[in-house]
């Protein structure tokens, strides 16, 4: 009886690592979306399939691979979630790239959207599903401010001014939240 050797090539699971990597990185807190990008994950997943799982994996056992991958996928994506989500970040060590040469640091002049957009999204994603809808149509919309509706803000006011210290959002931050978007809705 002759024994046929399996070939397993990597480019033929990316669809399985890619559909995965997506599920998760959509329940990552939005804070973490900011800078956990889902191509990292793929490279992440392809890379922990190609040198954890292949190197491992028996046909004798009966398993197909795809069963395999999709557990230690499920296992090391979840692992990956729960360590990102633990993660603090320090704004003022973050250097955000513009281009491969070019970093925007805290002296940029773009630097105080980024912060301030930051503090809100944190903000955001404790705030009540009202509350919530508020700040989307107020400052993390990229439509014109001019169509902002007042009405009803003011029984979302008390929980944003209970949550906004505790995320140090100030009166600078939706300001600077503001004149972003009206120089967005100009240009």
């Amino acid at each position: 009886m002759r024994k046929f050797q399996v070939v397993l090539r990597m480019e033929n699971y990316v669809g399985l690592v890619t559909k995965l990597a997506v599920k998760y990185w959509k329940a990552l807190p939005v804070s973490a979306k900011i800078w956990v990008d889902v191509d990292d994950l793929i490279n992440d997943g392809m890379l922990f399939a190609r040198f954890e799982v292949m190197p491992y994996y028996d046909i004798a056992t009966g398993n197909s691979f795809t069963t395999i991958l999709t557990i230690a996928l499920r296992q090391f994506y979840g692992r990956r979630i729960r360590d990102l989500g633990r993660q603090k970040r320090n704004l003022a060590e973050i250097l955000l790239p513009i281009d491969e040469n070019t970093f925007i640091t805290p002296d940029h002049d773009g630097y105080d959207v980024i912060r301030s957009r930051y503090s809100m999204l944190k903000l955001y994603d404790t705030a009540s599903p009202k509350l919530q809808r508020f700040i989307r149509s107020w400052f993390l919309n990229k439509s014109s401010p001019a169509r902002i509706r007042v009405s009803g803000f003011t029984k979302a006011k008390r929980e944003f001014l209970e949550l906004a210290p505790k995320f140090k959002v100030d009166i600078n931050d939706c300001r600077v939240l503001l004149e972003d978007r009206k120089r967005k809705a100009l240009s």
